[in-house]
């Protein structure tokens, strides 16, 4: 909430909002640096950047609903946190192999039994593709591709990941932390905090679509 105090306001999330005169000119885009800011699309926003090579693990990276970077833990941002994607065969299209890139909507979360934690860890959080090799895939008739932890294996270039059938695979601490970024937002946006940076967010130009998503590339 705005303070009065220019430089207290100046700092507010959304980089100061409208109390930040770079926010309010058309012509200075990103804070003139568009390839460091990009306006948010009004999504929390999950990015798993995996390695071309999916033997080796990649990270991750998480923005909420006004594009503010979420971390894991102060002072270790997401990025940090090891993700895999390697799967029993490369071809991400057919059922058990790699991770297909793309867009997913973030659905629920399902809690492990006492039979699957081995697999999944404590939760895997369900995703419903709708866009990319991943929508690609789903029309090709897979299904069951989540996010979650599960038991971990010592093998060089994994760090402790084990491979799935076609998931995204994290630390079972990560996926709780995950699950609880998750929740934190979708409770935020039902508090006058929230609806005041929607409408401050909306001042600016920027949607706040209230869907949270998970994309997956490569680099």
């Amino acid at each position: 909430m705005p303070t009065g105090d220019r430089e207290k306001d100046g700092k507010l999330p959304g980089m100061g909002g409208a109390f930040n005169s770079l926010n309010l000119t058309m012509y200075a885009y990103g804070h003139q640096n568009p390839v460091k800011y990009v306006d948010p699309d009004g999504n929390l926003v999950i990015e798993v950047v995996l390695n071309k090579d999916r033997n080796i693990a990649g990270k991750i990276h998480i923005t909420d609903d006004f594009g503010n970077e979420v971390k894991l833990s102060a002072p270790t941002p997401y990025r940090s946190a090891a993700v895999l994607g390697y799967a029993l065969h490369r071809d991400t299209v057919t059922s058990n192999g790699d991770t297909p890139t793309g867009t997913y909507e973030i659905k629920d979360t399902v809690v492990s039994s006492s039979q699957n934690k081995s697999s999944y860890g404590p939760m895997r959080i369900r995703l419903d593709p709708i866009s990319g090799d991943a929508l690609s895939a789903k029309e090709n008739g897979r299904t069951g591709i989540d996010i979650h932890g599960g038991d971990s294996v010592t093998l060089p270039g994994r760090t402790g990941l084990k491979q799935t059938q076609g998931c995204v695979r994290v630390s079972n601490e990560n996926i709780q932390l995950i699950d609880n970024i998750v929740k934190n937002n979708r409770d935020a946006r039902n508090t006058p905090a929230y609806e005041n940076q929607k409408l401050m967010n909306e001042i600016l130009g920027n949607s706040t679509n209230q869907k949270d998503i998970l994309k997956v590339r490569e680099e």
